[in-house]
């Protein structure tokens, strides 16, 4: 009764992309905009994270809402896509990319993390290096009913005290 497609629609059905996360991933349209992001990584201290994906791969296309679900709730990360149609192969292969959807984490100029996996795994890989990352950069949200809030965490963990 269920098939992979109608999960995921289902999915963003329940679950649609805000218009502020739509607007803060960012397109990387060649290779040297790759190249000059590491660049202002390094200069600046921010932290990068780049989607490298296709507009063919059904798992990109999968991938995508929940990209931009983070990018919305990590605003202290620059969030950007670099697709396969608007660079060449050579860039790819010299970024370590074998697989689509890849994901690189970059701090100062260096990429840190580097990976590929499904979409049902992507939120926790990227979430779970952006938490030990972001959260020292966050302060302390508050109270909540008496109970500690962290808004670091995905999900919002409260935590009781």
């Amino acid at each position: 009764l269920s098939s992979p497609t109608m999960t995921s629609f289902v999915l963003l059905l329940a679950f649609p992309p805000s218009a502020s996360a739509l607007l803060s991933v960012k397109p990387i349209t060649s290779d040297a905009g790759y190249h000059s992001l590491r660049e202002a990584t390094r200069s600046t201290g921010r932290i990068a994270i780049v989607e490298f994906s296709s507009e063919t791969c059904a798992a990109c296309k999968i991938a995508r809402p929940l990209f931009e679900r983070m990018a919305a709730m990590y605003d202290e990360v620059e969030w950007h896509e670099q697709l396969y149609e608007s660079s060449t192969k050579a860039h790819f292969k010299s970024c370590g990319i074998a697989f689509l959807p890849h994901v690189h984490i970059i701090q100062d100029g260096v990429a840190i993390e580097s990976f590929s996996c499904p979409p049902s795994k992507l939120y926790g890989r990227i979430g779970s290096k952006l938490h030990s990352l972001v959260a020292p950069l966050r302060p302390h949200r508050g109270w909540l009913n008496g109970r500690r809030w962290h808004s670091w965490r995905i999900g919002r963990r409260l935590d009781q005290e």
